[in-house]
């Protein structure tokens, strides 16, 4: 039954329960939540906005603060994982005499986000949490057929999985059920993606259920669980709770320069816009679909490296010969182009690296990357992408420089060699990640500026 907010009694039982006290020391900072990175939103309509306000609107810091302690709840238990948050925050909801139901959560969400409370990536966890936990306890598990129960002999004998085999990949969901969750549904994409590394058919996820129930492994209870994750597909979420808490705590503005001014906080179109338009995934959440906060840290690197190079004092080529050697000046020009032609090595020798197996690095990475951990701020990125011709593929790679170059700061500016520019030539290392040929490898990427 819905429960009902008033505020002449909201704010008694919120104090009387301590929900409002201060946050401890060691307490997740629920700051890095706020929204300083997207301009835009992908993760609602405005008829869902005018609604949510309507509905929830004057309930928006009531209900945030409620969620950042149901966030230090579980960070303190040790169990952050999607479920044990919603858990928690519905029960908050409850003893404070909040509208708790699912389209309640979800308008919730959206008032978070209008106000820049929250992400979207945020929103989007929170979204396909609610809706999971909602079929979770409304599933009603279908008992396995006879061809099923066939078809999955066949398959242990195929595969060589014996009743050990299921106990190991299983282990993690016993002593759980729909009614006691837990934090396995942090586990499921693990299991799922093992299966159907083992098994090599996407079926198969079904019947290894149905040999863990069979063999003792999983009793009703496990294997309803289990089953609900996999029907919701839960093993394809793009992002978990755990990943997202973690990068943020690692990464975002960590590089913000010590004299940072407000407008270094000031959300970027970049980060809200669409990058893959068939999956419909924009630049940052591309960012953290994809890394962790160790390979995010290793991308912010290389253009680290590329800034030092660009503003080093001094520049040579040195040649060694058998009994002495020279050292040929590099002019500052050169000195840029060969910045520029490092980097693209360096994100060659990267990539081919087993950090980076199967998830090669772009130029769009290292500026998503940059604008995330505060190295640089959308400023510069936002002046980019107003400029309609490095979308326009009917305009040629020169033509598009050149455009670049006198709408936004002008030629005199643009090509000044460091160290007086180094944003600007930043932008240029943006702009030949927009504008190169896809196919382009890094060793011919530079050979049009290619001054040696």
């Amino acid at each position: 039954m819905k429960n009902h907010y008033s505020r002449s009694n909201g704010f008694r039982f919120l104090t009387l329960l301590g929900l409002f006290t201060p946050l401890t020391s060691d307490a997740y900072n629920i700051e890095l939540l706020r929204n300083d990175k997207e301009a835009s939103t992908h993760a609602y309509s405005q008829f869902e906005y005018r609604r949510a306000e309507r509905k929830s609107g004057e309930l928006k810091d009531l209900t945030f603060n409620l969620l950042a302690e149901s966030i230090n709840e579980i960070e303190k238990m040790g169990s952050v994982c999607e479920i044990e948050l919603l858990r928690t925050f519905d029960g908050k909801l409850r003893a404070a005499s909040l509208p708790n139901e699912i389209n309640d959560l979800k308008n919730y969400r959206i008032v978070w986000r209008a106000h820049n409370l929250i992400d979207d990536l945020f929103f989007e966890i929170m979204e396909q949490t609610s809706e999971a936990y909602s079929s979770l306890l409304q599933y009603d598990v279908i008992e396995p057929s006879t061809y099923e129960i066939n078809e999955m002999r066949e398959l242990l004998i195929e595969k060589g999985i014996s009743k050990f085999d299921l106990s190991m990949i299983y282990e993690v969901f016993q002593k759980h059920s729909i009614e006691n969750p837990g934090c396995s549904i942090n586990n499921w994409s693990r299991t799922a993606n093992q299966i159907f590394q083992l098994t090599g058919n996407a079926f198969s996820i079904r019947l290894l259920n149905i040999a863990a129930k069979e063999n003792g492994v999983l009793n009703w209870e496990e294997f309803k669980l289990v089953e609900s994750f996999r029907s919701q597909a839960v093993e394809n979420w793009n992002i978990q709770l755990r990943n997202y808490l973690n990068i943020l705590k690692d990464i975002k503005n960590k590089s913000l320069p010590a004299n940072h001014r407000d407008s270094d906080f000031k959300p970027n179109q970049l980060s809200s816009k669409i990058k893959n338009r068939k999956q419909g995934i924009t630049y940052r959440q591309d960012l953290y679909y994809r890394y962790n906060p160790t390979q995010i840290r290793m991308i912010e690197d290389l253009l680290k490296k590329t800034f030092d190079r660009m503003d080093a004092t001094k520049a040579e080529v040195v040649f060694t010969y058998k009994d002495s050697s020279e050292a040929i000046p590099v002019s500052p020009m050169g000195q840029y182009f060969l910045a520029r032609k490092l980097l693209r090595k360096d994100m060659d020798e990267l990539n081919r690296s087993t950090f980076f197996s199967g998830k090669p690095i772009t130029h769009e990475d290292l500026i998503a990357t940059s604008l995330e951990t505060g190295l640089i701020n959308s400023e510069i990125v936002d002046s980019v992408l107003k400029i309609d011709d490095l979308w326009n593929p009917e305009v040629k790679k020169w033509k598009k420089i050149s455009n670049y170059a006198f709408r936004v700061t002008g030629t005199a500016t643009i090509f000044l060699p460091p160290p007086y520019n180094i944003v600007s030539s930043m932008a240029l290392v943006f702009l030949d990640g927009m504008i190169d040929r896809k196919s382009r490898k890094p060793s011919q990427a530079d050979q049009d500026y290619d001054v040696f």
